[in-house]
């Protein structure tokens, strides 16, 4: 079975650098389409372009840093896994960078972490969106049931019995009109 391309967006400004990045992920099975980018101007044009499956940066670029790569990521509105990957990060930098959203960070002497890492952080993308897509269907549905209950004739009602006490989670708004209160 064909796997689809991994669209990978390299924030990185060594050409041999991103040739490694790509390697590993090539030799760790991955089916790669890249695009490497070194600057901010670069970097809002791909992210405008085309839709990535995951951002790999390097911490410490000229004149671009992987802080300002993640802010130009975050302010697309984007949710896409972004990890750095550098020859040396700190801890102190590295903490500061999960806590401002990076997912993780791959030091460039130990690459045999950078494929679990790609793909752990792609099924929690995943995982991700399908909860936001099953968060949208939810609010629809519960939507259409409340435009459903409000124009039906009479009152609809949950009654529930826990612990020997009825209790009522949901009254519609017929509740007024048939009884002159409130369904609250």
């Amino acid at each position: 079975m064909e796997h689809k391309k991994l669209r990978v967006l390299l924030v990185e400004d060594s050409p041999d650098d991103a040739d490694l990045i790509l390697s590993e992920l090539t030799e760790g099975g991955l089916s790669i389409d890249s695009t490497r980018v070194d600057s901010a101007d670069e970097m809002k044009a791909a992210l405008s372009g085309a839709d990535w499956d995951v951002v790999l940066s390097d911490y410490n670029l000229p004149g671009f840093s992987a802080q300002e790569a993640l802010e130009l990521l975050q302010a697309s509105g984007k949710d896409v896994p972004f990890i750095i990957v550098s020859g040396f990060v700190g801890d102190e930098a590295a903490v500061a960078m999960m806590k401002a959203g990076a997912h993780d960070f791959v030091i460039k002497g130990s690459m045999a972490r950078l494929v679990p890492a790609v793909n752990r952080e792609l099924s929690e993308a995943e995982t991700r969106r399908r909860y936001a897509l099953s968060r949208t269907a939810l609010q629809k549905s519960e939507t259409r049931f409340r435009a459903l209950a409000a124009n039906i004739p009479g009152m609809v009602f949950q009654l529930l019995l826990e612990d020997s006490t009825l209790r009522f989670p949901y009254v519609s708004e017929g509740c007024q009109g048939l009884f002159g209160i409130s369904p609250r």
